[in-house]
């Protein structure tokens, strides 16, 4: 679950951060932008999982659109890329998209970064990808890491690393800070949620079947499993019940 998620750019949202809970109502006009936050955190988790694309987009349940339609044309602000942030308590993921007019208007992932307990794990930007902790923190195998893919892949690499790094600064008397607080775990649980992260629609025409439907668990994007997923939450289940007659059973619905 996020703890908080941050928004700058994104259609018509120019800078908003958002606390959130186990469970979160959004209220507002229509056009106010509640669509385009619950969108905001789905491009997140698709560039994540598998980058900036349009199936991994639709995959999650977001309106489809050429890749500059997603940043923010409000002329007053003068805005020209995105700029988003995960959180989960001491854990933080970020990234900042632009669009690429050059070559058919496709993204690119301009800067990313994670952080755990407030250290920088792992940066990318216009000069490379750079794991900190590292006297010369370029590691080769990730400099030439395509601009459409994510570097949360690498976490556990790149964790594994730092922490190795960390310990031989502590023997060499240099650092002794202790780092065995840094829990890697909560921000891989973090993106496992972010990337499974989806919208759901349900509508008249996909719940009835005239029109196909995104199939995602547990009922569709559209609703088109609602029926079957019922049938599959439902069991009947017999449990013993003493009654006048001693021991008899009784179907328990869950």
């Amino acid at each position: 679950m996020l703890t908080r998620f941050e928004v700058r750019g994104f259609k018509s949202l120019v800078n908003a951060t958002v606390d959130l809970g186990a469970v979160n109502i959004f209220i507002g006009a229509n056009g106010s932008g509640k669509s385009n936050l619950l969108e905001a955190i789905g491009f997140l988790g698709a560039v994540s999982a598998n980058g900036p694309e349009a199936e991994s987009f639709r995959y999650r349940g977001i309106r489809l659109g050429v890749p500059s339609s997603f940043v923010s044309a409000l002329v007053q602000h003068d805005l020209s890329e995105i700029f988003l942030s995960a959180s989960k308590n001491d854990s933080k993921y970020e990234g900042t998209f632009v669009t690429n007019s050059k070559r058919n208007d496709e993204w690119s992932i301009e800067l990313e970064s994670i952080r755990l307990k407030g250290e920088v794990l792992a940066d990318r930007n216009e000069e490379g990808l750079f794991v900190f902790g590292f006297d010369n923190p370029r590691p080769r195998p990730f400099h030439s890491l395509p601009s459409m893919k994510s570097i949360n892949p690498f976490t556990e690499l790149f964790f594994a690393m730092y922490r190795q790094e960390k310990e031989r600064e502590h023997e060499r008397g240099g650092n002794e800070e202790a780092i065995s607080d840094i829990n890697v775990e909560e921000y891989l649980y973090m993106i496992n949620q972010l990337e499974s992260y989806a919208i759901f629609t349900p509508s008249t025409p996909q719940l009835r079947g005239f029109l196909d439907d995104i199939q995602r668990e547990p009922i569709g994007l559209g609703g088109s499993r609602l029926g079957r997923a019922i049938e599959e939450m439902v069991t009947i289940q017999p449990l013993p019940v003493r009654g006048g007659n001693g021991l008899g059973s009784v179907g328990v619905y869950r």
